[in-house]
């Protein structure tokens, strides 16, 4: 019995995606600064208290999501926080070192979630998930900036929802980081919505 390799089980895997409903989608959504920053130089988002959580619609949109990917730098923020907002979702942090994770009988926070380390290349790792998920919902790239470049890289992101505060940080994390000299790509404008506080949430999809 001849077993596919890895690049080949994820050319099989998007054929399949072909011929099914495309109800399941990768998203990126994040805030963003006026001038195209999702964190300040030291990687905080402290830019962000002054907005209510309910006005950047973060409830909403997480209650359409199935899974999450995150890099480890995001990751070790989110548990510094000392609060695991994403319930009992499947996560998956990229990263080549072994997870360290609370205790969650001392944290009980941290109970739900399910979480594990992959280093797989995003269409593989698209295909990974999508075979282990049950529930509808949809694939949420959390970020960081270098996990959502390598995402873009392969044009593995079907939507992107961006909610731009108005702030200027004149210097931080921008939106892709570490992108190759002369790489673009066209995307659909489908709709945006003013919000409360100057906020402004946009959605755009792979042309």
């Amino acid at each position: 019995m001849m077993v596919p390799s890895s690049s080949e089980q994820a050319k099989i895997d998007r054929a399949h995606r072909a011929t099914e409903p495309a109800d399941r989608v990768v998203v990126a959504s994040l805030a963003i600064t006026l001038d195209g920053f999702v964190a300040d130089e030291r990687g905080g988002v402290s830019f962000l208290d002054a907005f209510n959580p309910d006005t950047l619609g973060f409830d909403r949109f997480l209650a359409g999501v199935a899974a999450l990917v995150m890099g480890r730098r995001t990751f070790d923020q989110i548990l510094s926080f000392g609060v695991w907002p994403y319930g009992s979702r499947p996560t998956t942090v990229l990263t080549t070192r072994p997870l360290v994770l609370p205790d969650s009988r001392a944290q009980p926070w941290f109970a739900p979630a399910r979480v594990a380390a992959s280093a797989l290349a995003p269409e593989e790792l698209r295909a990974s998930i999508e075979r282990s998920l049950g529930a509808p919902g949809d694939i949420w790239i959390v970020g960081g900036a270098r996990v959502l470049a390598d995402f873009a890289r392969a044009d593995a992101i079907d939507r992107w929802e961006l909610t731009r505060v108005p702030v200027l940080l004149a210097r931080g994390v921008p939106l892709l980081e570490c992108m190759p000299s002369g790489w673009s790509r066209k995307l659909t404008h489908t709709r945006s919505d003013v919000l409360p506080g100057g906020v402004v949430h946009s959605v755009y999809s792979r042309t």
